[in-house]
């Protein structure tokens, strides 16, 4: 019975998401024309970031990758332009743009539970700190 528990405990343990693994939001100067916010819970990372386009005009882009989707990763990259009068209401037309992607997302991929909101948290911060960083 022990040795039950013991494998069972490390099992679980392996199956959570270790707490250094999820260093919560992070927002770089990045190498391109403006900041980039990124947050990992493995399997999920998601990047938002001002891309330049074919025809050389700044657009911001969000881009969800899911690292273990069975033979391969899966990821979907879209232009967002948020257009709120402030940045309160542009965070939340992206983080709804986020959301949909998370449900497209375990659509294709199977997700830890729980997962969505676990990235979700602190990202109206992290959004304050992006655009007050493209100034």
């Amino acid at each position: 019975m022990a040795l039950a528990v013991a494998f069972m405990t490390a099992q679980a343990a392996a199956c959570a998401t270790p707490a250094d693994q999820d260093a919560g939001w992070s927002v770089t100067a990045g190498t391109g024309p403006g900041p980039v916010m990124t947050r990992t819970i493995p399997p999920v990372t998601i990047y938002y970031r001002v891309t330049v386009d074919e025809y050389n005009l700044f657009t911001p882009t969000l881009t969800l990758t899911v690292a273990d989707c069975g033979d391969k990763p899966w990821s979907k990259m879209e232009s967002v332009d948020p257009q709120g009068d402030s940045p309160a209401a542009r965070a939340a037309e992206v983080r709804e743009l986020i959301s949909k992607e998370l449900a497209d997302a375990a659509d294709h991929c199977p997700l830890p539970g729980g997962i969505a909101a676990r990235l979700l948290e602190g990202f109206e911060a992290a959004y304050a700190q992006f655009e007050a960083s493209k100034k």
